[in-house]
C-alpha cells in the first residue's frame, strides 16, 4: 500500500464518521465506507481493492456493535462481487455504477441482516436504513466515484 492508499482509507473513514455525525436525514446518511470499498474495487486491482475493503470493514466493525469481522468479511465479499461484475457489466458507465452500487447495497444489508439475526437473534439494521440508505449511497456514489477517479488520474500514486 502506498501513502495514497492510506490517505484514502483515513478520508473515507473520517468522512463517514464526521457525515453521519453531523448531517443524518432522520438518522439516515450515505454509508461513505461502503462508497469507498465500492469505487476502490472498481478502480484499483483485485488485489488493492480487495484489501481496501477488508480493512474498511474492519473500521467498520470497530464503529459499530455487532459481531467483530462481519463487516469485513462482507466487504471483502462486496469487493470480490464487484471485480466478477466488472467482466459481466461496464462499470465505467455512471448509470451501471448507480444500478450496481443500489442493488449490491440492497443484497449487502439484506446478508448483513441475516446473519446479524441469526448471530443475536434480534434486527440490527433498522428497517428505515435497509430501505433509504442504498438510495442515499447511490446518488453520493456519482460525486465521490468522480472525485476520486480524477485524483487518481492526476496521481499514479494513488490507487
Amino acid at each position: 500500500m502506498r501513502i495514497g492508499d492510506i490517505f484514502f482509507y483515513f478520508l473515507a473513514c473520517t468522512l463517514y464518521w464526521w457525515w453521519s455525525a453531523n448531517f443524518s436525514f432522520f438518522g439516515i446518511s450515505p454509508d461513505f465506507v461502503f462508497i469507498a470499498a465500492f469505487s476502490a474495487s472498481v478502480i484499483a486491482g483485485p488485489f488493492k481493492g480487495l484489501l481496501m475493503s477488508f480493512l474498511l470493514g474492519l473500521f467498520m466493525d470497530a464503529y459499530s456493535w455487532g459481531a467483530f469481522g462481519l463487516y469485513a468479511f462482507f466487504y471483502s465479499l462486496l469487493s470480490y462481487g464487484v471485480y466478477r461484475l466488472k467482466f459481466k457489466i461496464d462499470l465505467t458507465s455512471s448509470f451501471s455504477r448507480v444500478i450496481s452500487c443500489l442493488i449490491l447495497n440492497y443484497i449487502f444489508l439484506a446478508a448483513y441482516q441475516f446473519v446479524s439475526f441469526m448471530i443475536f437473534k434480534n434486527s440490527v439494521v433498522l428497517y428505515k436504513i435497509m430501505l433509504f440508505q442504498p438510495v442515499f449511497t447511490a446518488v453520493f456514489l456519482e460525486l465521490t466515484f468522480g472525485f476520486v477517479y480524477r485524483i487518481k488520474e492526476r496521481n499514479r500514486f494513488w490507487l
